[in-house]
């Protein structure tokens, strides 16, 4: 499993402790914004909250951070401004609570009436 200095390779570690060192290896990169994909699909609750929390630690150091996601409370939590894409196209940008409240965002993302 790790290797000879008794340290775990990447295969060994769970998808959110992936995702996380993932992050770590971007940060080697001094970058400005990071792009994360889903990065609360598939893992735990308790390794959701360690993400969150990594991710509001360095935003409140100065990263920005892109975000897609379909869990609404992360973001809820994670995201402002929030934009919302389909087909292509930015549909709308604002809050949690605009977004949410919009009736074009519920139509294309829920299939309600608009």
């Amino acid at each position: 499993h790790g290797s000879p200095s008794g340290a775990s390779s990447h295969g060994d570690l769970s998808g959110g402790m992936k995702k996380r060192a993932g992050i770590a290896r971007a940060m080697m990169l001094e970058p400005k914004i990071i792009l994360l994909d889903e990065p609360t699909a598939g893992v735990s609750p308790a390794m959701t909250e360690a993400l969150a929390q990594t991710i509001l630690k360095l935003r409140g150091a100065g990263l920005t951070f892109a975000i897609i996601e379909h869990d609404m409370d992360v973001i809820a939590r994670l995201c402002a401004p929030i934009f919302v894409l389909a087909e292509g196209r930015t549909l709308m940008q604002g809050s949690f609570r605009e977004v949410a409240s919009n009736g074009e965002v519920m139509s294309a993302y829920l299939g309600k009436a608009a």
